[in-house]
């Protein structure tokens, strides 16, 4: 979906009068997300330095994030359940990998997941 597709489905999700508000304000947190994604896959992969606890700061940040989105979204239509649902599995998957940082060989899985909610979302919602 483009962009103004996506900002369409927020007014249907947000309400019309606060839609183009909703989707500007989620907007740095999104370039946050995609930034700090960006982050952890380079020490993960090992292009940076493994930091344990910079990935655990980006998964907290990310659960946090999109539970408060969560629960700001009014679920009165079925995209908007789906939405929602989306925001509180990336919320989640970001729980499980936080709690999984310490284990180095666990953390690719749990990264897979979670990129994947990106994915997912953004398939469905934006791009």
């Amino acid at each position: 979906m483009k962009w103004a597709a996506w900002v369409g489905a927020a007014t249907a999700l947000l309400g019309a009068p606060v839609a183009v508000v909703a989707t500007s304000r989620l907007s740095p947190t999104m370039q946050a997300w995609r930034d700090d994604a960006r982050a952890v896959r380079d020490i993960v992969s090992g292009r940076e330095t493994f930091d344990p606890v910079a990935v655990g700061r980006v998964m907290q940040a990310y659960d946090e994030d999109s539970q408060r989105i969560a629960a700001t979204l009014n679920t009165r239509n079925a995209d908007a359940r789906d939405l929602r649902h989306r925001f509180l599995a990336f919320a989640s998957d970001s729980r499980a990998a936080q709690a999984d940082v310490a284990e180095r060989s666990r953390l690719p899985a749990d990264l897979a997941r979670v990129f994947g909610d990106c994915r997912s979302c953004h398939d469905k919602f934006k791009n």
